[in-house]
C-alpha cells in the first residue's frame, strides 16, 4: 500500500511538473497524445508559441496558440462597449468558449471591440490612440464554423480598419 501511495505521488508530481512547465509543441492535434493530454491539461502549442517566448523573453500564454482547428477564436482579443449584460456575457461565452480572450478596455493584445455604436468613450479612447483592431457589431461572432469576416460586421466609418 505504502508502494502504490509513493508511485501515486510521483505520478502526479511528474504530470504537474510537466504540465507547469512543458507544452506540447504541435501544429496539428492529430496525434497519438492529444487525447491523453487533453485528459491531463497539459497544453499543446503550435511553434509560434516559441516564437512568442523568445521574444517576451519568458514563458508566454498558451490558449492563444492551440493548434485545435475548433478554436476558431484563438488569435482574437475582444472588449465590449455598450453591449447590455446579458448579451455581453453569451458573447464573451462564446469567444471564450472557442479559444478567445476578454480584455476588459483596448489595448495593444485587443484584436477586436464589440458595439452598437460608434459613440461610447472606449471607441473614443480607442481611437484616439490610433488602436490597429476592428470595430465590429454583435452579430460578427454568430457564425457556426468560423467567425464571420469583419468586414460584413464592421463599422464604415474613416477610422474603421477593416
Amino acid at each position: 500500500a505504502v508502494c502504490m501511495g509513493v508511485a501515486t505521488a510521483a505520478n502526479w508530481t511528474w504530470n504537474f511538473l510537466i504540465s507547469f512547465f512543458t507544452p506540447f509543441i504541435s501544429n496539428t492535434i492529430d496525434f497519438p497524445q492529444y487525447t491523453e493530454t487533453q485528459a491531463h491539461m497539459i497544453p499543446v502549442v503550435t511553434s509560434k508559441w516559441i516564437n512568442n517566448c523568445v521574444a517576451r523573453k519568458r514563458q508566454g500564454p498558451v490558449r492563444p496558440y492551440s493548434p485545435d482547428p475548433r478554436m476558431i477564436f484563438s488569435n482574437v482579443v475582444v472588449a465590449c462597449a455598450n453591449i447590455p449584460d446579458t448579451d455581453k456575457e453569451s458573447i464573451l461565452g462564446a469567444v471564450m468558449a472557442l479559444g478567445g480572450q476578454e480584455s476588459k478596455d483596448a489595448g495593444k493584445m485587443t484584436t477586436h471591440i464589440c458595439a452598437l455604436s460608434m459613440d461610447h468613450p472606449k471607441i473614443e479612447a480607442a481611437q484616439a490612440k490610433k488602436w490597429k483592431g476592428k470595430i465590429v457589431l454583435p452579430h460578427w461572432y454568430a457564425l457556426e464554423t468560423a467567425p464571420a469576416p469583419s468586414s460584413q460586421y464592421a463599422f464604415l466609418c474613416a477610422n474603421a480598419k477593416l
